[in-house]
């Protein structure tokens, strides 16, 4: 009864959507009512505008990609078509532009729009709306003034349900590929080096340690005369964020338990907090051996994006292992995939990655915003099939080549290489643009490398893929408020002493008050608040 209900609801809310009339004052009140504010009809845009209008946009991009301003003709084709100027505001990438996105939400100082990639964070997305901060716009998608989002909608209704807040308002819009990967995190190994050292690929934890140390003992493995070898590397994250990609998420599978963003797993429907379980303490013990003995990177704990990617596409080997999102992204033929690693009592996990639509917002208005519809069109002009394709994986000729009926061909590099995102960031936000694909949009007449690749990586890992996973869904306001508070205290409280216990040891006598510490900053709200918005998924 539950199902169909909440069927019943998202139907009814999309019909709603799809009557939506043609004339409407902007909202422009604050306050947890602000969406109810907003009148039943919204004004009609007509592109190109007759006057030139101006708005202004915070950017977050990628580590290494261009900034938006400087791509002139990705620009100029909106310009041209809508005759709307974006003014681009540079924050930074990563932790910098975070800090001055929530600086600007507590000051108020605010641009007209948010866009880019996991431009607006789920806590903020619930917390900011209800606030009347950010703009609610289910009312602008309508097929007069975003036909092109509509007709995906129509396709797949799950691109509104998953957008929409427990308030019933949609707060932003999404960046969305349909039928992606199941797998975030490889483990890589330096191919070159296990045939140097006459060792097979690391099955067992035990093994994993042996080739370790047998790059440790052997020194001038690359040739480059000096002792610079990283027997193993990975990037547990910043700021106490776990890194889903290149962190031990699944590297700590042999413990049982996989280590999601969220740091939630799933056992028997229940969710429970990982760096709070005992299997996380057998598991950084293992890891504190490792680096005790020189066999895990330094700078595990403190090198940025940028510094990591360096590390495992040096054209030069510098590492004889690490956590990567693919073989293909590491520039060298000499990396192959291990397994999950398998612990002493025989248990072997990999964590399954989870893309919900409402995984990466990619744009959302706030209330400084005069006019909204217009920013709405102008966001439409992104989800044209040809213009999302090209938005995600570079212009039409220079990259793709389109074939006609949905099929491309992939242009590649003088030396039979893909461009890299870095690369085609010179001419488009590659993957931190706004974008919906959906299946048979595009379709390769041949698998390029970097598919083939992850297509591999899925029939290694997805045996090990657990039953259960959390995908993080919207919350209520004060339960998103509590939430957003606890997990950043646990975060960076689990980050500062996975540091000390992988460098420095001493978990055993730390535990219990470390379990103690965990509970006052809130693990047992983090989990109640998550099992009420996992239960209201079911």
């Amino acid at each position: 009864m539950k199902k169909k209900l909440t069927s019943f609801i998202v139907l009814s809310m999309f019909a709603s959507v799809m009557l939506t009339g043609c004339s409407s004052d902007k909202n422009t009140g604050n306050g947890a009512d602000s969406g109810q504010k907003m009148t039943t009809a919204v004004k009609s845009v007509e592109f190109p505008l007759k006057e030139k209008v101006k708005y202004t946009f915070a950017q977050n991009r990628s580590d290494g990609f261009k900034p938006f301003q400087t791509l002139t003709a990705w620009n100029e084709q909106f310009e041209k078509k809508s005759n709307v100027q974006i003014d681009w505001l540079d924050w930074g990438t990563g932790d910098a532009f975070k800090q001055k996105r929530q600086l600007a939400f507590a000051s108020g100082d605010l641009p007209d729009a948010f866009y880019g990639g996991f431009a607006i964070e789920t806590s903020d997305y619930v917390n900011y709306g209800t606030q009347g901060v950010l703009i609610p716009l289910e009312k602008m998608i309508n097929k007069d003034l975003m036909p092109n989002l509509t007709k995906l909608i129509e396709r797949n209704p799950n691109i509104l349900k998953q957008m929409t807040a427990p308030d019933g308002h949609v707060y932003g819009l999404p960046s969305y590929s349909e039928g992606t990967t199941n797998t975030n995190d490889t483990i890589l190994y330096n191919k070159l080096w296990l045939d140097k050292l006459g060792l097979n690929i690391p099955t067992t934890t035990d093994e994993f340690y042996a080739y370790l140390k047998a790059i440790k003992a052997a020194k001038d493995l690359n040739g480059n005369g000096k002792d610079d070898e990283i027997p193993f590397t990975f990037r547990y994250g910043t700021n106490g964020q776990v890194d889903k990609i290149n962190g031990i998420s699944s590297l700590i599978g042999f413990s049982g338990l996989v280590m999601p963003q969220s740091m939630i797993d799933v056992k028997d429907g229940k969710l429970i907090f990982v760096p709070g379980q005992n299997e996380y303490k057998e598991a950084i013990k293992f890891l504190n051996k490792l680096a005790t003995e020189g066999l895990i990177d330094k700078e595990a704990f403190t090198m940025d994006g940028s510094a990591y990617t360096a590390k495992m596409t040096s054209k030069v080997p510098s590492v004889g292992g690490g956590i990567y999102w693919s073989t293909a992204n590491t520039n060298s033929d000499n990396f192959v995939y291990g397994p999950p690693l398998k612990g002493p009592d025989g248990k072997q996990r990999w964590a399954k990655r989870l893309t919900p639509v409402n995984f990466n917002i990619a744009f959302a208005i706030t209330n400084k915003a005069e006019n909204p519809e217009v920013l709405m069109k102008w966001a439409d002009l992104n989800y044209d099939t040809d213009t999302s394709i090209q938005n995600s994986s570079g212009p039409y000729d220079k990259y793709l080549k389109k074939l006609g009926n949905g099929m491309f061909e992939e242009i590649l590099k003088a030396d039979g290489k893909q461009f890299t995102g870095i690369e085609k960031s010179a001419d488009t936000p590659v993957n931190s643009s706004l974008y919906i694909q959906l299946m048979g949009d595009v379709t390769l007449n041949k698998k390029s490398a970097a598919t083939i690749s992850k297509e591999e990586a899925e029939k290694i890992y997805s045996p090990f893929f657990q039953k259960e996973a959390y995908g993080s869904p919207f919350m209520e306001q004060k339960d998103a408020e509590r939430n957003a508070i606890v997990v950043a205290d646990l975060g960076q409280y689990v980050t500062k002493m996975t540091a000390k216990w992988i460098y420095s040891g001493g978990i055993d006598a730390d535990w219990n008050e470390y379990v103690n510490q965990l509970k006052k900053l809130g693990m047992d709200d983090y989990i109640k608040i998550n099992q009420k918005a996992y239960d209201s998924t079911k």
